[in-house]
């Protein structure tokens, strides 16, 4: 994943007309410079993903996915602030705390 802050937005050149989502005409892969020059502002943070893991996006970040070997990606976005909350937390720390040692700070978050 390549990410950028909601402070990078005036650098990303958002795609005019999106109504679902905010998408840019840049390929942080390949940048064009002379078409986008405020795009050299900009702060990405590059994420790779092992085996099993998974990235939690915070609303407003931009995002560019892009997979390095032959894979199948299943994709979704469950969150949603108004209705399923207090269930991600939960569910986030039941995955995590399988992993921590007994008495781990997790551990003891996962039982309140």
């Amino acid at each position: 994943f390549v990410l950028y802050s909601p402070e990078d937005s005036k650098y990303l050149y958002e795609i005019p007309g999106e109504e679902e989502t905010t998408q840019s005409f840049i390929d942080p892969l390949d940048p064009d410079f002379q078409r986008f020059p405020l795009y050299r502002y900009a702060r990405p943070m590059a994420v790779v993903l092992e085996e099993g893991q998974a990235i939690l996006i915070p609303k407003g970040w931009w995002h560019y996915a892009v997979s390095l070997d032959p894979s199948i990606t299943v994709m979704r976005n469950f969150y949603n602030a108004r209705t399923n909350t207090k269930g991600l937390v939960e569910f986030m720390l039941r995955s995590l705390s399988k992993d921590m040692p007994k008495g781990s700070n997790l551990s003891k978050l996962n039982q309140r």
